[in-house]
């Protein structure tokens, strides 16, 4: 049987589907938030960021989440010698583990604020919507971890994102 090229004009928009196109790296859904983030916190246990949470339905239980987070001014203040943390949950699970020992970011004490980035490329493995949200936590009370925006002046309030990109097999 001889092959026959159909000319782009000749396909109709929808008959081309996701299903169909494979092998691009295709990318499906991508949802993004930000905001002024503020968060002051002295606690050990993992606590959300107010603001900083997306939901997200995979298409295919092959599909992989890109989450990306951006924190412009992270900052361990009230104690030189523990860290504060920042940390990815997919549902209730932290997915932070790639060279942190699931700690996600770490933060020691410094006289000024600091920004970070975290980005990771999970594995769902489900069709049902699962949520991503940015945590943070200290090493002990005796610190306090300051998470958003700290200046020397009192000011609060800079802004930080969560991004989530769906990408197809």
């Amino acid at each position: 049987m001889a092959v026959t090229t159909i000319p782009t004009a000749g396909i109709a928009d929808d008959a081309v589907t996701a299903a169909k196109a494979t092998g691009f790296g295709l990318i499906g859904q991508v949802k993004s938030t930000i905001g002024a983030n503020f968060l002051a916190t002295t606690s050990t246990s993992y606590a959300a960021v107010s603001g900083l949470s997306l939901s997200i339905t995979p298409s295919s239980t092959s599909s992989k989440i890109l989450v990306l987070h951006s924190a412009p001014s992270v900052v361990a203040i009230s104690n030189t010698t523990n860290m504060g943390h920042v940390a990815i949950y997919r549902d209730s699970t932290n997915i932070t583990t790639a060279g942190h020992n699931s700690s996600g970011m770490q933060y020691q004490y410094e006289p000024k604020s600091n920004g970070g980035f975290i980005q990771l490329l999970d594995s769902p493995s489900t069709t049902s919507s699962v949520t991503y949200a940015i945590y943070v936590k200290t090493d002990n009370t005796g610190m306090e971890l300051a998470y958003g925006s700290y200046q020397s002046n009192g000011s609060q309030g800079t802004t930080s994102g969560l991004t989530l990109m769906e990408v197809l097999a």
